[in-house]
């Protein structure tokens, strides 16, 4: 036991010492009447501090502290303490909110967006910076969640990913309406490329914070016409998700888009074959050990294929029996 060089200690030398102080109010807090077998403590350095157990920095895997459900604001300039057993969040109200979404878009894009600061800190409690975490938000908004998750990752170098996912919020009225086009989108394409704003002394500019999103959106198709309805590019969006790769565009002026999934792998689109394409594919292949291909015409592929380990699927059946019903 370490106790600090102005901690106030006391030996007692006999169980009659140790009844009398607990009495008398003098004791230290450990030292009850109910305790178990008080002459265990005859003779021994007792501190009146609050024993706390030690651990070394190298032997912790993860700072943060466990999280206290009650919110800080941040202008009651709470006094920490870091012996403190708990982490308490600090938030700005809203009005941090709407005063940041005025300054990135030009003007008050949304009413009552919550404050970046504390979407910042209930997600450092909740991610590793370097787990590849991926954070939803099925009620994007404004886009806070996106921006906290580019704001943390450049400030630890981590690797955090974020889903933002929001409806149009078109009436009969504004039919045009696209909450996750016009404001969450230009949202996080302001913070990462960087914005300004108009002050009383001048004009301020902000540096982007850098990353990247993809601004996605949904359409329904039915199910009877799928096979001449859907499109390219539709096709290889979701050939990518079910892959968990990185999100490329579909290129129109090439007959075979591919894409690198997050542990090595590669998957292939052919929309259209010819030698040309078999050829290519042969050499492409051949540096990746583990390949998947979709295609139209999947039996012409595997003829020509010299690769017996690669794998040929067909398209759309694939996409229609892993979203679609029969």
């Amino acid at each position: 036991i370490l106790f600090p060089k102005d901690e106030k200690t006391v030996i007692y030398n006999s169980i009659n010492e140790i009844n009398k102080a607990i009495n008398d109010g003098t004791a230290p807090y450990s030292l009850k009447m109910h305790t178990d077998d008080l002459s265990f403590f005859i003779g021994k350095k007792i501190g009146y501090g609050k024993p706390m157990y030690k651990r070394h920095l190298k032997d912790i895997k993860k700072t943060e502290k466990p999280l206290s459900t009650w919110i800080e604001p941040t202008s009651n300039k709470r006094k920490t303490d870091n012996n403190d057993e708990v982490s308490f969040i600090e938030s700005g109200m809203t009005s941090e909110g709407t005063t940041l979404i005025r300054q990135i878009m030009g003007y008050k894009a949304f009413d009552h967006p919550k404050p970046l600061s504390l979407i910042k800190n209930l997600i450092k409690q909740s991610t590793n910076a370097h787990n590849n975490d991926i954070i939803l938000d099925f009620f994007a908004g404004s886009g806070t969640t996106g921006h906290a998750v580019l704001d943390l990752n450049k400030e630890d170098d981590g690797n955090r990913k974020f889903i933002l996912v929001s409806s149009t919020e078109a009436t009969d009225k504004d039919k045009d309406k696209n909450i996750c086009r016009d404001i969450t989108a230009k949202r996080l394409e302001n913070t990462i490329n960087g914005y300004s704003y108009r002050m009383p002394k001048g004009i301020k500019n902000i540096d982007g914070v850098g990353g990247d999103f993809m601004y996605l959106s949904s359409k329904r198709l039915k199910y009877p016409t799928i096979r001449t309805s859907i499109q390219h590019d539709q096709i290889w969006v979701a050939l990518q998700l079910m892959h968990n790769c990185r999100l490329n565009t579909f290129l129109k002026d090439i007959r075979v888009n591919h894409s690198s999934t997050y542990n090595g792998d590669i998957i292939i689109y052919i929309s259209d074959v010819s030698e040309d394409v078999i050829e290519y594919i042969n050499n492409l292949i051949s540096k990746y050990s583990s390949v998947v291909i979709y295609a139209w015409t999947p039996q012409q592929i595997r003829q020509n294929i010299l690769n017996e380990s690669v794998e040929v699927k067909k398209i759309p059946d694939i996409l229609i029996e892993r979203f679609g019903v029969k």
